[in-house]
């Protein structure tokens, strides 16, 4: 059985006496919002190509092009414990589309990470769509009727996931597929985007 002598100069026996640990402290969970830059778009309509007399594609990723950045927003997780992390995405929608003759519009929102100046990681991707069938065969339309017409529509998503490697990233969103067909013009405005991190401290 062994003895030793404490800074006190009392013989503790060590089998049956402990130094007191302080307790340790309760993590309690922390948050951090970070609020992005949201500049918005006009959508690119021209020099679209048709096939069985609807528009092409004017934008896709897939085709080895590049977005059309609408938001971005950075947030520091560093020091927290496998946070969990929530974006929100909203914006509003124009486009000016010829009633009379139908319109589709068909826009692909993605929504990528790069962490710690890495590589870009693509999280996951939301779909607008808009459209009308119009078949006037055999009506008459009044000659003072363009049938233009303009339209608004608001369009958000938000996303959620923990993230188990905490670290700066950069979160962005980009329109990367683009359908039209009897649309004149188009533009994505009121872009907000916010990042918020919940997790107890390391």
């Amino acid at each position: 059985m062994g003895y030793y002598k404490d800074c006190y100069g009392e013989n503790k026996n060590d089998e049956k006496w402990r130094p007191p640990y302080p307790p340790k402290p309760e993590r309690f969970p922390v948050s951090v919002l970070s609020c992005g830059n949201g500049q918005g778009a006009s959508i690119p309509l021209g020099g679209i190509g048709v096939i069985d007399g609807m528009a092409a594609r004017t934008l896709s990723v897939s085709d080895g092009g590049s977005g059309l950045i609408l938001g971005s927003v950075t947030l520091d997780t560093n020091g927290l414990d496998h946070p969990d992390i929530k974006i929100d995405f909203s914006s509003l929608i124009n486009f000016r589309a010829n009633f009379l003759s139908g319109y589709t519009l068909r826009l692909v929102f993605q929504l990528s990470r790069c962490c710690n100046n890495g590589a870009k990681t693509a999280l996951a991707t939301w779909t607008y769509a808009k459209e009308a069938d119009v078949f006037l065969d055999g009506l008459s339309v009044p000659t003072d009727v363009s049938g233009v017409f303009d339209f608004s529509d608001p369009f958000g998503f938000f996303w959620c996931q923990c993230n188990s490697c905490p670290g700066c990233c950069l979160y962005t969103v980009e329109v990367v597929d683009v359908f039209a067909y009897g649309i004149e013009c188009a533009s994505i405005t009121n872009v907000g985007i916010t990042a918020i991190a919940s997790g107890k401290p390391e």
